[in-house]
């Protein structure tokens, strides 16, 4: 059986970004019939590639140098807001093309519908086998599987269980970058897309605390919250027993408690005649002025003359403290990316090869990192494939 000098296991970010400073002698195989499926998809088509604020990317890439690197393989790209790098063309499947074509360009082998299921490591020989029973053999082996994020894009976790065989040890994977589910009734809010704070808190024996906050853009669906600042939260969410999880939105960050009151109160005499819905009109968008009335007990039909002092400090308080028990994150097929796998320890950041299994290399989403929204993931995912080929 012929030997290749180096198989890549993976047809996604980290591995095509590898395979393409690979040669004649490297070998790609894919699970699906098509490499890069899952970049067609990313950042709803635009593909977010990566972010000009990465930081501890490895092989001591910096943002500036990946840049460079994407741009030497055919990825050009224009920066928008919060470092977010796109394609120009602002088509993710220009992104997918670029490194399809650089792979072909370098001559490096390409096997699809190889669906790896086992890896054994004998001497200093790789032997990854496929579920249909054929065998690629080579001397290392870089293994860009990826995570469960996405299953339908094929992402199941077998290269996870590949990597534990080999002697590594994988943290748990559960899904990050994705909505969470509440206990309270959203339909009211569903399609409200409005600007806030998200405080994540972990409710444990009669304490609360406090795990993570992010601000930006919030979504609502009927069952669901979403949006950026509330996916790059949702990682911390853990099935605990005797535990319970809530969401603090602030929708007047840019307020403190004593200013938004009296904004209300100044509105208030202003437009005496008006119903109270109308205190919040402009402010927040009409959907979540009626929830927010509701949340401070305030009848939308009562004339904003007649509010008390304490029915405004109510909904000052519904306004910078809506409390929204969660009930649960979104399952593998929403979510962007996996937390936990491959014990970053384990692994030498600085050439991507494993402290564990000499010869092996895991890369991108496989280990244990998981960076916020904003093309800091993808970022991770091409620097870890550049550095094991190197």
């Amino acid at each position: 059986m012929k030997i290749f000098d180096v198989l890549v296991v993976g047809g996604g970010a980290a591995g095509l970004a590898a395979a393409s400073k690979g040669g004649p002698t490297w070998v790609l195989a894919e699970k699906n019939s098509e490499l890069a499926k899952k970049i067609y998809a990313t950042g709803s088509g635009r593909c977010n590639y990566m972010n000009s604020s990465a930081s501890g990317l490895p092989g001591g890439f910096t943002p500036q140098a990946l840049r460079e690197e994407l741009e030497a393989i055919g990825i050009y790209g224009k920066e928008e807001e919060e470092g977010r790098l796109y394609p120009r063309s602002g088509k993710a499947e220009d992104v997918a093309l670029a490194l399809i074509h650089s792979v072909r360009r370098s001559g490096t082998q390409v096997v699809t519908d190889f669906d790896a299921c086992s890896a054994v490591r004998d001497g200093d020989i790789f032997t990854v086998t496929a579920r249909d029973g054929r065998k690629i053999c080579a001397r290392k082996l870089i293994l860009a599987t990826g995570g469960k994020a996405g299953i339908q894009f094929g992402c199941e976790g077998t290269g996870l269980k590949m990597a534990a065989s080999l002697g590594h040890k994988v943290l748990k994977p559960i899904p990050a970058l994705t909505g969470l589910s509440c206990e309270e009734d959203l339909g009211p809010l569903a399609g409200v897309r409005v600007r806030g704070r998200l405080s994540f808190i972990k409710n444990r024996d009669g304490m609360s605390l406090p795990l993570a906050c992010d601000s930006g853009e919030i979504q609502f669906t009927k069952t669901t919250v979403s949006g950026i600042c509330t996916m790059n939260l949702s990682r911390f969410y853990r099935l605990e027993e005797g535990s319970s999880f809530f969401l603090m939105i602030d929708f007047f960050e840019e307020l403190n408690a004593d200013a938004l009151m009296s904004l209300l109160s100044a509105r208030c005499k202003a437009f005496p005649a008006e119903n109270a819905g109308f205190i919040l009109n402009t402010l927040v968008p009409a959907k979540l002025a009626d929830f927010l009335l509701k949340g401070a007990g305030i009848d939308p039909k009562a004339k904003c003359g007649e509010l008390k002092e304490r029915q405004l400090l109510m909904l000052t308080a519904s306004c910078k403290l809506t409390r929204l028990h969660v009930t649960g994150a979104g399952g593998w097929k929403d979510a962007q990316v996996t937390c936990g796998g491959i014990d970053l320890s384990e692994v030498d950041t600085q050439t991507m090869e494993s402290r564990v299994v000499p010869g092996l290399y895991p890369v991108g989403e496989i280990l244990d990192y998981d960076g916020p929204c904003g093309g800091y993931n993808l970022s991770w995912a091409f620097a870890c494939g550049f550095t094991a080929a190197r």
